[in-house]
């Protein structure tokens, strides 16, 4: 499901006590700082099916696509159910076939913007603590972190660098973005500077993981990226992703150690 410490959310779960004992602009502030620091368990399907060991881990290539479950209420609003540890979901989730996912808020979130209106918002313990996050204040809360980071941006330098010294650690997706993927190599087929991609989840200290997509192109790099992000970006479930060339220590050892989700197909012999 999950790597690292195990979810709890106790910070959370006390906000949430506390501004529904009192709801007033300070609470509720205090829930939202307490809400884009939370990790949610929420159950899913996987298609096809997966075979698991006998230690339940999932064999094979790891290429799923993922369904959210959701819940809907007494109203027809579809909501995501968000779990906040494994007792709570559990108690709530018994078929064997449904998986827990370990989703950060932030990774929620668009989830439920790029849901078209289909989903109104997540509820978090449904069956216990019931309480209904809406898509008004997602977007709000949204809108409001994207405003502070674009000021952020325009205070700093253009270019995002990752520190020295800062440590990194590359894996396989434990799930691979198939939806995602099938667009990238469909927009990639049309470059014809581009020889190869790759990807693999990026875990920085003290931030979340993010897909690393290493391409081996040549010539204009602001060019290729900006125009393949926003094609992939509403397929990758909210994660974020980064983007590099194989000029740099980090993308060579991606190449070094991965499969190419994509390869560049060579069209005849030039030899005659």
């Amino acid at each position: 499901m999950e790597n690292g410490n195990k979810i709890k959310n106790e910070a959370l779960l006390e906000a949430i006590e506390i501004f529904k004992a009192e709801n007033n602009q300070q609470n509720l502030k205090n829930f939202i700082e307490k809400l884009l620091q939370a990790r949610f368990i929420l159950p899913a399907t996987l298609d096809p099916k997966p075979v698991k060991d006998d230690q339940g881990r999932i064999m094979g290539d790891g290429k799923f696509r993922v369904n959210f479950r959701v819940i809907t209420d007494n109203t027809g609003k579809n909501f995501f159910p968000c779990f906040t540890n494994d007792e709570e979901f559990e108690h709530a989730i018994k078929e064997v076939e449904v998986e827990k996912m370990a989703l950060t808020y932030k990774e929620v979130a668009p989830l439920v913007l790029n849901s078209n209106g289909q989903i109104q918002g997540i509820v978090i313990d449904p069956y216990t603590v019931g309480m209904q996050v809406p898509d008004a204040l997602i977007k709000t809360v949204d809108e409001s972190r994207k405003s502070v980071l674009e000021e952020h941006k325009n205070t700093n330098i253009k270019k995002h660098t990752i520190p020295a010294n800062t440590k990194i650690r590359l894996r396989s997706p434990k799930y691979m973005p198939v939806d995602m993927l099938d667009e990238a190599k469909k927009f990639l087929a049309e470059r014809p500077n581009v020889k190869a991609a790759y990807i693999q989840m990026m875990e920085k200290e003290n931030s979340d993981e993010e897909y690393l997509i290493t391409i081996d192109f040549e010539g204009d790099e602001e060019d290729l990226f900006d125009s393949l992000l926003p094609k992939i970006k509403p397929l990758a479930f909210g994660i974020p992703i980064a983007l590099t060339g194989t000029d740099n220590g980090l993308g060579k050892k991606v190449t070094e150690n991965t499969e190419p989700f994509y390869k560049k197909e060579i069209v005849g012999d030039n030899n005659v």
